[in-house]
């Protein structure tokens, strides 16, 4: 865990300056409280532990779309832009779907009202 790696990095001395590490998680989520010393430099102590932890950790990713049934690689505005206009298409596809039936159903029910009207005659 992130707090026995702090913990472990302050008892071999590779950072100083930090007193307490507790973990408060609970089910809300994660809480990591550091203490520091009275001497310590707070953002010295915060880039050590970004550089010395997983505090911040960054890594490559491949964003590899079927566009139009192609394969494509795009960066992080045309994935969106992708996603954007294929969310529009889905919903535009939905509720001309939903509107084709809605139509078949009020077909329907104008024939039971012409039926309705002339009711003697249907049953005869």
């Amino acid at each position: 865990m992130l707090h026995q790696k702090i913990a472990q990095l302050v008892n071999d001395k590779v950072i100083e300056g930090i007193s307490d590490v507790r973990d408060e998680s609970d089910r809300e989520g994660m809480r990591l409280v550091i203490d520091l010393k009275r001497e310590a430099i707070p953002n010295v102590i915060i880039n050590q532990l970004y550089k010395y932890s997983e505090l911040q950790t960054s890594y490559g990713i491949n964003n590899v779309v079927l566009v139009k049934g192609r394969p494509r690689i795009m960066n992080l505005r045309d994935l969106l832009v992708e996603f954007i206009e294929f969310r529009h298409e889905v919903v535009t596809r939905r509720t001309q779907y939903e509107l084709r039936e809605a139509e078949k159903k009020a077909h329907i029910l104008a024939g039971y009202l012409i039926a309705l009207d002339h009711l003697d005659e249907v049953i005869s």
